[in-house]
């Protein structure tokens, strides 16, 4: 529900509890993850309209990342709630920017501001801030150049803001390799799109996906990567 109404500011709204096609109000059982949609069979129970598979599929990959972090970091310590705080973010804004092209600033502010308050308790905040305005600055700045040369906003400011939070969240180096990686990530998705004929040069992309998978890579493998680069 959030993926659906956060980019509409309607998540505190009396309408999340309606189907937003009959605007029937949904009972108990309907909130059930994954079995309500089972049951239902993909379908509001009143009018029979198709329910995005997005819910069922959101709905299994949740508690799988969760029970991942779970069994990697220590049960309820600080390092699984940071990091499932941040998985669920991801979540959420991988949806939807690929599906609206919008980034909340809910997200991204709370990702900025928790990172930045974490900073001071960890005697990181030099690091956190620098990471920060790297983070934005320099998405910022290749936003300003593309736009330049292509006549066109190419670089939203949702985009600038996530960065800025994966910078005040997880510091130097992380942020630096998320952002150099999000262009490979973003040319082997955009490539396949384009063969297909799905998406032409003129259509936009959403480059948030991009982000959250090239720090999500950077966070698990940002040694390995580094290790092999300066060997290379």
């Amino acid at each position: 529900m959030l993926i659906y109404r956060l980019p509409y500011d309607m998540v505190l709204t009396k309408d999340i509890f309606k189907c937003r096609r009959c605007k029937k109000i949904w009972c108990v059982l309907d909130f059930i993850p994954l079995l309500s949609y089972l049951i239902n069979r993909g379908k509001c129970r009143y009018c029979k309209k198709s329910i995005s598979c997005r819910y069922f599929f959101v709905e299994l990959i949740t508690p799988i990342v969760l029970l991942v972090v779970f069994f990697q970091y220590p049960a309820f310590s600080w390092l699984f709630f940071k990091f499932s705080f941040f998985y669920i973010i991801c979540i959420i804004i991988f949806f939807t920017d690929f599906e609206t092209y919008i980034i909340p600033n809910h997200l991204t502010y709370l990702c900025i501001g928790i990172g930045l308050l974490e900073s001071f308790f960890v005697h990181q905040y030099v690091d956190r801030f620098v990471a920060c305005g790297i983070g934005y600055g320099i998405y910022y700045l290749i936003g300003k150049v593309a736009t330049y040369y292509y006549k066109k906003e190419s670089m939203g400011g949702g985009d600038m803001k996530l960065a800025a939070g994966i910078g005040a969240l997880w510091g130097m180096p992380i942020v630096l390799l998320s952002i150099y990686l999000s262009f490979f990530v973003a040319v082997i998705v955009v490539i396949p799109l384009l063969l297909l004929k799905i998406k032409s040069r003129k259509d936009h992309i959403p480059f948030g996906p991009a982000i959250i998978i090239a720090s999500i890579i950077s966070l698990h493998y940002s040694e390995e990567i580094l290790a092999w680069w300066f060997y290379v």
